[in-house]
């Protein structure tokens, strides 16, 4: 199967710092005491370059030896990402760079894993020579937990990218099972009829559409720390490998993303990556309900009636609302798990977007707190969310008159409050459920975001597990 783990880190960082051109970062209230600091043959350089201390720029100054002694660049506090610019913008002579007057509020970490995000290419069926400027990692640096934050965030930008062709149940399937493997977790998977005997009857119908082996719909359960006493984190993710809106069929423009609709199972995925590697304390399960929304014979149809996983039933309104049906049945089945906090990401709504813009993926949750904590951690790891209502009012456009939901309400309003709505049916007595409707694709990239897939939020996410459950 195609190789998914492609970070090297001696791709993007160097260990000599001898090697480096030391980058010199300025403020704007530091500008005047730099300048008062440099001999004239400098200071004149800086003042012949044009140099604005408030915009993206910088200037090479030279020695009376003509070699390249430092660069000056303005640095805006608190915004690492305000440096990324440099990655491409560098001329092509320099290789190595290292970062000189550093301030407190710096994060250097942060800013290694945006370097690295900056300069990510997906090269599976292209090969591309992009130069990459090397950068240096000072010794207070946790190089092994940096290597495991990109390394999974490349792992999950790859399996996004991948076409379906290649990106099926059986490759996620797959992945999970090397990781069990790795890390000494715990593996079961049920797959195709065996879902419908196990009454995940949303799951099996949203990939009955199928017929080759490797697309059958499944559910993926690894356990990591299962015997222990830690604080039991559960992660469920949408693994719809491809979504051609079953039978009410997408057009040709909406449906060409649709790779990326297992947006979400690459999120935990990678999370759970992050999670094991760093040998976290932490009591894991990690869920990915995946599957194919085909369009066959045996695709399911609206007006289909079908019994989900907690005995509730469900008419199908939408073929096109399947990611809420397979994460239905997943919640139900991670909620009689117990754990102290359930997590599910999705590539859920296009109301999401609309609302937000692919940057910003939608939260809901009913605890405050959780969700405050939530959005500063993003804040803070340059992965920002928000925070939309679960309005309970709307719940009432979600009752069926011949089965107790219907998937999709047809008033084209609030769609992605009234899709977290349904989700909430179905979380049982889970004691703290946060759920994400990510749009996993940057159109064109940006500070740290590279063109197409992306794992949003899970920086914000994985902060919160670091600081407020370990």
């Amino acid at each position: 199967m195609i190789n998914l783990d492609t970070f090297k880190s001696e791709t993007f960082f160097c260990d000599s710092l001898q090697k480096t051109v030391p980058v010199f970062l300025v403020t704007i209230d530091e500008y005047p005491s730099y300048l008062a600091q440099q001999s004239d043959f400098y200071r004149k350089q800086v003042k012949n370059s044009g140099f604005s201390v408030d915009a993206k720029n910088f200037v090479l100054i030279y020695n009376e030896h003509h070699e390249l002694h430092h660069i000056l660049v303005p640095y805006t506090p608190n915004s690492p990402a305000s440096l990324l610019f440099l990655a491409k913008s560098l001329p092509a002579p320099i290789e190595n760079i290292s970062l000189e007057n550093i301030h407190k509020d710096f994060n250097f970490s942060l800013f290694a894993q945006l370097w690295c995000n900056e300069n990510y290419v997906f090269n599976h069926y292209k090969k591309c020579d992009k130069k990459i400027i090397k950068l240096f990692l000072p010794e207070y640096i946790e190089k092994k937990t940096l290597y495991n934050a990109v390394q999974s965030t490349f792992w999950g930008r790859n399996a996004i990218n991948l076409p379906a062709e290649e990106c099926t149940p059986e490759l996620l399937e797959h992945s999970i099972t090397h990781l069990a493997q790795q890390y000494h977790a715990k593996i079961s998977v049920i797959k195709g009829s065996d879902l419908k005997d196990k009454g995940m009857n949303l799951i099996h119908a949203v990939g009955r559409g199928v017929s080759e082996e490797c697309r059958l719909p499944r559910l993926i359960h690894l356990s990591y720390n299962s015997d222990t006493d830690y604080p039991h984190l559960a992660l469920v993710g949408k693994g719809i490998t491809f979504d051609t809106g079953g039978l009410n069929i997408k057009t040709g423009s909406s449906m060409n993303l649709m790779k990326k609709d297992m947006g979400g199972s690459a999120c935990v995925i990678a999370l759970a990556m992050q999670i094991m590697a760093d040998k976290l304390p932490i009591k894991l399960d990690l869920i990915v309900p995946t599957a194919e929304n085909n369009v066959s014979s045996n695709a399911f149809r609206p007006s289909d009636i079908f019994t989900a996983y907690n005995k509730k039933t469900v008419e199908i309104t939408n073929t096109d609302a399947e990611g809420r049906l397979i994460l239905a049945d997943a919640l139900t089945y991670t909620s009689q798990l117990n754990p102290d906090i359930m997590i599910d990401i999705a590539t859920l709504t296009g109301a999401a977007r609309t609302a937000l813009g692919a940057d910003l993926p939608a939260m809901f949750t009913d605890c405050n707190e959780t969700a405050q904590k939530l959005y500063e951690y993003g804040l803070q790891t340059d992965d920002n969310l928000w925070r939309l209502p679960l309005y309970a009012p709307y719940a009432k456009e979600l009752k069926g008159t011949i089965s107790d939901y219907i998937n999709s309400p047809n008033s084209g309003m609030a769609g992605a409050i009234t899709a977290a709505l349904f989700l909430k049916e179905f979380i049982g007595h889970t004691k703290k459920w946060v759920h994400f409707d990510s749009y996993c694709w940057n159109k064109a990239p940006h500070d740290g975001r590279p063109l197409g897939g992306d794992v949003v939020p899970i920086r914000a996410i994985y902060k919160y597990i670091q600081k407020e459950l370990c």
